[in-house]
């Protein structure tokens, strides 16, 4: 996700001061943990956004907010902001051995594998998972006369 993303539904940490006057105003700040130079908290608004390109994030991260109250002496609290990451897929996938040509003997037996389709695709995790299938394929007697595997990608021969 780009830098600046809000990351909490309604963008700001919750809190509650009974305080009135500077008792009751507060700064927040993201205390150091592993990913806490990753989020950045407004102090004023606890405005909750990512500081970095947040492409390689686990999948749940949690962080320890302090508010601490203007009052004096100043009173503070901690708190635990777990961040859900949601993957999104930002590239296409590409394919490595394109275009293809194919010549396919009439001696070749059904079953076998004619030719492996490659592709790629750079979103980590799964949102990088490919999956291969055939748009058009030719066929005859209502049947189809090339297959490709979901996950290999290989093309075969299903009658001759």
């Amino acid at each position: 996700d780009p830098v600046n993303t809000h990351v909490l539904t309604g963008d700001f940490v919750k809190y509650t001061d009974e305080d009135i006057g500077n008792n009751g105003k507060v700064t927040f700040e993201i205390l150091p943990g592993q990913y806490a130079d990753d989020f950045a908290i407004d102090q004023n608004t606890g405005l909750l956004t990512t500081a970095v390109l947040a492409t390689n994030f686990p999948l749940e991260i949690n962080l320890t907010i302090k508010v601490t109250d203007l009052g004096v002496p100043p009173l503070s609290s901690t708190g635990e902001v777990s961040v859900k990451v949601t993957r999104f897929n930002n590239s296409a996938p590409f394919f490595l051995n394109s275009p293809f040509n194919l010549t396919v003997s009439e001696t070749r037996s059904v079953g076998s594998t004619l030719f492996q389709v490659q592709a790629n695709d750079t979103d980590p995790h799964e949102a990088g998972t490919l999956s291969f299938s055939l748009s058009s394929v030719p066929t005859v007697n209502s049947q189809a006369l090339f297959a490709i595997d979901p996950l290999s990608g290989n093309i075969t021969l299903e009658q001759s």
